[in-house]
């Protein structure tokens, strides 16, 4: 079965961008289209507005067909302004070293801008570089610190991180009944990482009553997004 710590290890490198398919991050960003903001500034300012968006758009489209300089010219402008999904989309850029030579720190630099700005998604990203030391100090705390406040907010993959963060206990002490409960609230938001560890939790009774009808929901649930039904909630000793 899989272990845990490789897990982790693989989404971490999953959110960074690397592998990441085009339809996936697409999706990402496409929720900028639905952002709102006070009426008073929609109507003072709707030209300016729709331009930024049409400019987010373009710079999307771009990164998703590999025209990356041409994404950055796009989207550089926007993420200066202060948009977060811009901000996102160039530090993926440079983190990934995408038609520019890659510069792990400043991609870090404009995650950052994100994450102080109040983007869950950007806390995420910064989280999982500094719990690897990529383009930031190696720092659990901060690392713990980024990913309850995306866990906080909402995000799922901050709510499963930060089980995965309980159930290794290096980070912080191993503590089984908050890694359940925080990837009960991922795995509620359909994520199928979180399904599978919640049903591990319960054929395992690990930080949970033991229940095999619930482990095998939980099980079939991951199944049906493509993950095998199967899981471990053993971690790797601290070192």
């Amino acid at each position: 079965m899989a272990n845990v710590t490789d897990a982790v290890r693989n989404r971490a490198l999953g959110a960074r961008g690397f592998g990441l398919g085009a339809g996936a991050l697409l999706l990402a960003f496409a929720l900028s289209a639905g952002l709102t903001c006070a009426p008073s500034a929609v109507q003072a300012a709707p030209a300016a507005a729709e331009s930024g968006d049409a400019a987010l758009k373009q710079a999307v489209t771009d990164y998703n067909i590999g025209r990356y300089k041409q994404a950055l010219r796009a989207a550089l402008p926007l993420a200066e302004a202060g948009s977060a999904d811009a901000q996102i989309l160039v530090g993926r850029i440079y983190e990934n070293g995408l038609g520019v030579l890659q510069d792990p720190v400043t991609g870090s630099e404009w995650y950052a801008r994100a994450a102080q700005a109040g983007s869950a998604r950007a806390m995420v990203l910064l989280a999982y570089n500094y719990k690897l030391g990529f383009g930031t100090p190696k720092d659990g705390v901060q690392a713990f610190n980024w990913m309850q406040k995306a866990a906080d907010l909402g995000d799922a993959e901050g709510q499963f991180a930060l089980a995965m963060m309980f159930n290794e206990g290096r980070i912080v002490e191993k503590n089984d009944v908050l890694a359940f409960a925080w990837a009960e609230k991922a795995a509620l938001q359909g994520h199928a990482e979180a399904q599978r560890f919640v049903g591990a939790c319960y054929a395992h009774g690990a930080g949970v009553s033991r229940d095999d009808a619930k482990s095998r929901e939980w099980y079939a649930k991951a199944e049906g997004q493509g993950l095998s039904p199967q899981g471990t909630v053993v971690a790797v000793p601290k070192k």
